[in-house]
């Protein structure tokens, strides 16, 4: 819809919407602002993929989807809070988001998809909630300021790949 609309740098959902589908703001890269509406419930593949000014985003607690690399490339994004009916988060949905230090998974969320938070290079530290059960391949790759984590014991399922290059990690708590 607004696709690579390079001038664009606020926009104001209307309060009707329910979905932000497939690449609607891709690639808008002054894209600074943005208001999410109660009535959004899904944010689709590479919505605000590549939108590199963006520094914050809150997201509706009505939110229970958030697809592929939805977020991908967000590099001045620094906060993200997860609502709580998000069940999954999923593929490279904040890889590459280099200044995000803050992330909050809720308890709603019961794995943690491939390359997910690849390239988050300012994270220092993440907290996994008890319900996560699946952390996929290189979830938390290359996260270089990445210090401390703490894995849950309900965890079953660690695949390969998922801490590489983790090279400022001191402290694993499972």
């Amino acid at each position: 819809a607004f696709s690579n609309c390079k001038s664009l740098v606020k926009v104001n959902i209307l309060a009707n919407i329910r979905e932000i589908n497939e690449f609607t703001f891709h690639g808008c890269n002054s894209l600074k602002e943005i208001s999410i509406p109660l009535s959004v419930t899904s944010i689709e593949e590479g919505a605000f993929d590549n939108c590199s000014s963006l520094e914050e985003i809150n997201l509706p607690p009505s939110l229970n989807s958030i697809s592929i690399g939805a977020f991908n490339d967000c590099t001045s994004l620094k906060e993200i809070i997860i609502p709580p009916y998000v069940k999954s988060i999923d593929q490279c949905c904040f890889n590459n988001c280099v200044s995000l230090k803050s992330i909050t998974i809720p308890s709603s969320i019961n794995e943690i998809n491939v390359l997910t938070f690849s390239n988050c290079s300012s994270i220092t530290s993440i907290s996994i909630p008890n319900s996560v059960s699946s952390i996929f391949a290189g979830a938390f790759t290359h996260c270089t300021s990445l210090k401390n984590i703490e894995l849950p014991s309900s965890l079953t399922v660690i695949s390969g790949g998922v801490f590489v290059d983790c090279c400022s990690l001191k402290e694993i708590k499972i």
